[in-house]
């Protein structure tokens, strides 16, 4: 029973880390997003992105390399397909329910602010790279061919259309200032402002990777 509960206390301290890290994370990248001169587009699908799909890309690499053979490599396959399914149904309900809560205390505008032109592109990308995906893992139960060099085709089309994404995604003109963006957390506790400076630099950084 006290093991029960300590893994209990433990499962809700680890969700409470994650929502301080997701916060402090989010903060430090709008503002690295603003020193680099990115727009909003670029920083959430680019920057944001690694610490979002950190998750859902170190628990394959685990499965695989350390787990058992073959079932280290369903989990990893499971793993990768299935979080589109949950960022798609569950991820959408909990975003909706924010926005609803936000509006609801007159923390935010009411209507939500969507660029139909940069979800068109993203939800076209999304959707490619998805289905070659989806084969690679559907391609994996046929035992009558070598599925070697076809995931490694499969992977190099991946990677050629992760670079013309990024690409197309920074040629975007920058829509963010600094002046919009809360105050860096990591500012607030030191009692200075990030300069625009390598100091000022550096503790961006420090409180990215640090969240992360």
């Amino acid at each position: 029973m006290a093991v029960e509960i300590l893994g209990v206390g433990i499962l809700i301290a680890a969700l409470l880390l994650i929502l301080i890290s997701c916060e402090v994370f989010v903060n430090g990248i709008e503002w690295l997003g603003c020193r680099l001169g990115l727009a909003e587009t670029a920083t959430g699908s680019i920057l944001a992105a690694v610490g979002t799909a950190m998750p859902e890309t170190i628990i394959p690499l685990i499965a695989i390399f350390l787990g058992s053979a073959e079932g280290g490599e369903k989990i990893g396959e499971g793993a990768i397909l299935g979080a589109p399914f949950m960022l798609g149904t569950l991820a959408m309900f909990v975003g909706g329910v924010a926005i609803w809560y936000g509006c609801r205390k007159g923390k935010r505008k009411e209507c939500l602010v969507l660029k139909a032109g940069h979800a068109e592109r993203d939800l076209k990308f999304f959707m490619s790279m998805y289905m070659v995906a989806l084969v690679c893992g559907l391609m994996s139960f046929q035992d009558f061919f070598d599925h070697s060099l076809f995931n490694l085709g499969a992977a190099l089309l991946l990677m050629s259309l992760y670079v013309i994404y990024i690409r197309q995604l920074l040629k975007d003109e920058s829509d963010m200032n600094e002046g919009a963006c809360p105050a860096l957390y990591l500012g607030r506790a030191m009692g200075i402002a990030p300069a625009k400076n390598t100091f000022g630099m550096a503790m961006i950084l420090l409180q990215v990777f640090g969240a992360l």
